[in-house]
């Protein structure tokens, strides 16, 4: 059986369309796959900063039996010390904050300038490439005009 031509291009529209819902299917799945595996990286990482962070019942259970066996006022001590020294009020806090966001602004501020008065490597490049080019147009024509290399002339 022959197929007319009107009914070559309705299959092959056909085909194009069915393609075109795999192709969105299959963008679709990947999305949400790597959206999902992003989660479970997230969720990951959050389980082992609450391993690192919180203590466990034996951790506890340990501590308890220490402080039931002896006073501890020397590493209390320490440690009230060690939060004294490292301690900083909100207003340092916010003043390096402030001092940071300046720094920070201040880079953006120079990345742009950067961008917009620089030059490219493939620029410079494509720039050199058209000088070299320039340069060996100028050097044939005097070649030319001294007439050659081999003539014998002197200039």
């Amino acid at each position: 059986m022959q197929l007319s031509e009107f009914e070559w291009s309705a299959i092959l529209a056909v085909f194009g369309i069915i393609g075109t819902l795999g192709g969105l299917a299959i963008a679709l799945i990947t999305f949400f796959l790597k959206r999902t595996m992003s989660n479970v990286d997230d969720h990951g990482k959050n389980i082992q900063t609450i391993k690192e962070t919180f203590a466990t019942k034996d951790d506890l259970e340990k501590t308890r039996a220490e402080l039931r066996a002896g006073d501890k006022t020397e590493a209390h001590d320490k440690d009230i010390n060690e939060i004294k020294r490292t301690y900083v009020t909100k207003g340092e806090l916010k003043e390096i904050k402030g001092e940071l966001r300046d720094d920070y602004k201040k880079l953006v501020d120079d990345v742009a300038d950067i961008k917009e008065n620089s030059v490219r490597k493939d620029d410079f490049h494509r720039a050199i490439a058209d000088l070299a080019r320039s340069v060996d147009k100028v050097y044939e024509l005097l070649i030319k005009e001294k007439g050659g290399y081999g003539n014998g002339k002197q200039g």
